[in-house]
């Protein structure tokens, strides 16, 4: 884990509670699709948004009070770890490749737990890691020219499998060619001290869906545009001004 940055954990969870509850969220975003709440842009030109599950989601506290998962966040960054955030993601069907990235300045003393709620491979937009790429702090300039030779990994999961990885590793959302959202939770997990910055997020009686990545603006809406279908010219627009 320390030499890669990310691992997978399997079994860990009931299949059969994983896909109950891959049915529940299929529900309310076939639901929300519906509704007047639906919006344009915010990730749903690029097919990625974001997802907040409500804590009455069965696998999420199966996932919070599962025995041998916490044992695995104690030994890798500390007894005293604690939830600091808790939302997941749609990757809708015909979606394109998300942009490269680290999640936020956090570094190897968090913790990023993923739970992917049902099957997933390289159909239905499989994660896209660069192990080791949590070794050093560097810029997505820097990531370019370590790595633009190299391929990402992928990490392919069977139901009741569990990710763990650092938050700094290198890693994007994939292509999802299959006709199905694949949905996936996220969990993270850092020292006490850090609760006073990073909150749990609030919770509802129902999943609750957002915007990923990209503002629902003009500008946000090009911006969109251009890592959808120029996602070179994206990435070296990002590479040399924050976008």
């Amino acid at each position: 884990m320390q030499s890669r940055g990310v691992c997978v954990l399997p079994n860990v969870l009931s299949p059969n509670e994983v896909l109950s509850a891959r049915e529940t969220c299929m529900a309310e975003w076939h639901a929300f699709a519906k509704s007047k709440d639906r919006w344009f842009g915010g990730g749903t030109i690029l097919g990625h948004v974001n997802y907040r599950p409500s804590l009455d989601l069965s696998v999420v506290n199966a996932t919070l009070s599962n025995a041998f998962l916490a044992e695995c966040i104690a030994k890798t960054i500390g007894p005293d770890a604690v939830l600091l955030s808790m939302g997941g993601n749609v990757n809708l069907p015909g979606s394109g490749f998300q942009p490269i990235h680290v999640d936020g300045d956090m570094d190897a003393s968090y913790l990023a737990v993923n739970v992917p709620l049902g099957d997933v491979d390289e159909t239905n937009g499989s994660l896209e890691v660069y192990p080791g790429s949590h070794l050093q702090k560097i810029s997505l300039r820097q990531f370019k020219r370590q790595y633009h030779s190299h391929s990402g990994v992928r990490v392919p999961t069977n139901s009741g499998d569990i990710i763990i990885r650092y938050p700094n590793v290198w890693h994007r959302g994939t292509q999802n060619r299959s006709s199905h959202p694949r949905f996936m939770l996220a969990f993270t997990f850092g020292p006490p001290s850090a609760s006073k910055t990073v909150s749990v997020a609030a919770t509802s009686v129902k999943g609750e869906f957002s915007s990923n990545y990209f503002a629902r603006s003009t500008s946000g809406y090009a911006k969109e545009i251009v890592c959808r279908y120029a996602p070179n010219m994206f990435d070296f627009i990002r590479s040399r001004a924050r976008v």
